[in-house]
């Protein structure tokens, strides 16, 4: 039956499926907006408005697939522009989104001190609106649209816009983000979705599969353990992370999905590597630090300077706008996982070691 049949037998629609606006009360929470999201089949996930509108839990068929950190959520008021304050206000959660001045390592370019991942992931939104619709195949989705300012005065002045569609009939929802250059300056664009896998959905027997054509290693740690890329493993005290750098030769159907057999559930991220070209895995296995990054975007980790200096960072024009989409998919079978592999597998991996 399809969803909106189904509401001849509800009183109110949230009963299966639907957005609710919450505020979260007390410690370093208090005052943070969410959206409460399901759509009626076992998906459902926190949107942080006054955090980018990332997503701090997202789960299916009540098995919980992201990371909280230890940080735990905190309100954007408690966020510092400096040095190591990204960290001390990251919750992980299952996407936080970094950027869209800089992404990566602190550093200096064009004479402006840049740090951790920027600050869109502690911008609030300003407006949302959400509003079923349903496709010319009968198809209904949920959508839930953002609208977050990332301006301020003698600097660039970028509208973020995001777009989420969940699917009512089936189990994925998208994520679409446009960037409109509302200045006078021509402003850096970079974007990194960083998607945190935790536990349960991650564990030492979850098995991994991305089907990139190109592995490099980001870390003389990573590049001693190029053969274990997508070992996962138990947590453990003091665990360096390793991060692996996955090419995918412009494919449309670039795509990295994680699989539990013991819980049986699984996701899958897939996305445009001719619009979002870089891709990190960041494998961290540490004690009470146990995720696995993975991390689709325009840009690689390595900060804004570097990514200058390799002539690779992208700009917004005055007036200028870019689109990036990344879907979520989630699951239950190992007979699907094994059918995604062989739909989009193509052969073994090489290994850069430049």
């Amino acid at each position: 039956m399809a969803a909106l049949e189904r509401l001849a037998y509800c009183g109110t629609a949230y009963q299966l499926f639907g957005v609710e606006e919450q505020r979260l009360v007390g410690g370093y929470a208090d005052g943070l907006r969410v959206l409460e999201v399901k759509n009626g089949r076992g998906l459902q996930m926190t949107i942080l408005l006054d955090r980018g509108c990332g997503i701090a839990r997202l789960s299916y068929k009540g098995v919980n697939y992201g990371i909280l950190s230890a940080s735990g959520l905190r309100h954007p008021s408690y966020f510092e522009h400096q040095q190591g304050g990204f960290l001390r206000n990251f919750h992980a959660g299952f996407l936080t989104t970094a950027g869209i001045f800089n992404v990566g390592v602190d550093g200096e370019d064009d004479g402006e001190q840049l740090y951790l991942h920027g600050t869109v992931d502690n911008t609030p939104a300003t407006a949302y609106a959400s509003e079923v619709v349903t496709d010319d195949d009968g198809k209904s989705f949920l959508v839930i649209k953002c609208t977050i300012p990332v301006e301020q005065i003698f600097y660039h002045k970028v509208m973020f816009t995001r777009v989420f569609r969940v699917a009512l009939d089936d189990d994925y929802f998208t994520i679409h983000d446009r960037f409109e250059n509302t200045g006078s300056t021509t402003a850096p664009l970079m974007v990194l979705y960083h998607m945190n896998m935790g536990y349960p959905l991650l564990d030492e027997d979850s098995k991994l599969f991305i089907n990139s054509s190109t592995i490099k290693p980001r870390t003389d740690i990573a590049r001693s353990e190029m053969d274990k890329w997508s070992q996962m493993l138990p947590p453990e005290h003091n665990y360096p992370e390793r991060c692996y750098y996955h090419a995918f030769d412009n494919r449309a159907d670039a795509t990295a999905a994680l699989y539990q057999p013991k819980h049986d559930v699984g996701v899958v991220i897939s996305f445009d590597s001719s619009k979002l070209p870089y891709f990190c895995e960041w494998k961290q296995m540490g004690y009470r630090d146990y995720a696995l990054g993975l991390e689709p975007g325009n840009s690689h980790c390595d900060g804004r300077a570097k990514m200058r200096s390799e002539g690779k960072l992208q700009f917004l024009k005055p007036a200028e706008s870019k689109e990036y989409e990344v879907k979520v998919s989630v699951f239950s079978g190992a007979e699907k996982f094994a059918a995604l592999e062989n739909s989009v597998s193509h052969g073994a991996h090489e290994y850069d070691l430049s």
